[in-house]
């Protein structure tokens, strides 16, 4: 799909929301139907806005449930709070190329917070990451970098005003927030996110590399699919009815590089903020179609849970344990139970959220640099 929309630079110098006694050198880049005027931002819009984001609690669920958190801390940390931290990763993997998981990143920021490492102290050291450990980098330097994603510039009465990337995409629906981000900051988006918006929002799909990214992610789920194959493994009678399993693994890793390959080749920021603006998202829609899902998925369960019961299996321990998997890790690739948590009149409280946030993305200001 390709745009056409024409834009143009307009340049301001404002006071700057940290330090009232500087100015700070704004640019924004305005299609032709906007001018100076469209900038300012209305302040009880604002105030709307971030309060709705701040009003949608997580709620609760079980450890089967699909959450999308590991269980090896003793430190638990809420759902905003460990998004920003994935953000900031994903902000330092755009300047080193390379993957940082966040206990990594919650110790790179608690050292260099509290002063606990020389502020020129190697990055490698600290991240553990051998590539990086003779590079030398000023650790403010690093943190100006995270910062640079997640500082947003708005006027409001022609004076700026910053805002939080974290706290303005942050839903507890993980599709929700991925599709916030896509268009707030879509340069921190990666595979993952692409797959949690087509899950439930389904105009992704009219985008035709998108479309075929969702038919090859329905083979690339390795652990739902390697459960499948444990399950028809099992209930061979014979040895040689048996799938090959290093075959099927082996299809497994070449999917799974040829969807990395084509959201690489094929991802473009610009663009899909395009599509966002010029297609209606319908949140109604997806809610309706997720809650259809979701029976669906619950009957095949029930199915599923039958079938074990039935069948005289060499031991039932294993058919349970294959049930328990296949449910979960079912749940866990739907990537949409969360959404049948909340009722239709708070899920369109984020449709609502959505339509203020396409308004702010269209007057951001961005600092010019030095």
């Amino acid at each position: 799909m390709k745009f056409k929309t024409q834009f143009k630079k307009v340049a301001l110098s404002v006071e700057d929301p940290s330090d009232n006694l500087k100015e700070i050198n704004l640019h924004w880049h305005l299609d032709n139907q906007q001018n100076e005027d469209d900038l300012n931002f209305d302040a009880d819009l604002l105030k709307n806005v971030l309060e709705t984001s701040s009003s949608f609690k997580t709620k609760r669920f079980g450890l089967r449930d699909g959450s999308r958190h590991r269980w090896g801390s003793f430190v638990n940390l809420n759902d905003q709070t460990y998004w920003t931290l994935i953000l900031s990763a994903r902000a330092l993997q755009t300047k080193f190329k390379k993957k940082i998981p966040v206990p990594k990143i919650i110790d790179f920021l608690v050292n260099n917070s509290l002063c606990l490492t020389d502020t020129s102290a190697q990055l490698g050291e600290v991240l553990e990451a051998k590539d990086l450990s003779q590079e030398k980098i000023d650790s403010k330097q690093v943190l100006d970098h995270i910062n640079s994603y997640f500082k947003k510039y708005i006027l409001i009465k022609n004076k700026a005003n910053v805002l939080s990337v974290p706290k303005l995409t942050y839903h507890p629906v993980p599709a929700v927030r991925s599709l916030f981000l896509l268009l707030i900051e879509p340069q921190l988006i990666d595979l993952e996110d692409i797959f949690e918006i087509i899950s439930v929002f389904k105009e992704f799909c009219d985008i035709p590399w998108v479309r075929d990214l969702e038919r090859q992610g329905r083979k690339i789920d390795s652990r739902v699919d390697y459960n499948a194959y444990e399950l028809k493994e099992y209930k061979a009678k014979r040895r040689k009815d048996r799938p090959d399993q290093r075959k099927f693994l082996q299809e497994v890793k070449m999917n799974k590089e040829r969807i990395d390959y084509s959201f690489k080749e094929n991802y473009n920021p610009a663009s899909m903020i395009e599509f966002i603006h010029q297609k209606n998202i319908n949140f109604e829609k997806a809610y309706e179609a997720v809650t259809e899902e979701d029976m669906r998925l619950s009957q095949e369960f029930t199915e599923l849970r039958k079938l074990i019961d039935e069948e005289k299996y060499e031991s039932k321990k294993r058919g349970e344990h294959i049930y328990r998997e296949l449910t979960y890790e079912r749940k866990r690739r739907s990537k949409t139970f969360l959404i049948t948590r909340y009722t239709l009149d708070e899920f369109m409280q984020a449709s609502e959220q959505f339509n203020e946030l396409k308004k702010l993305e269209k007057i951001f200001g961005y600092p010019s640099e030095e």
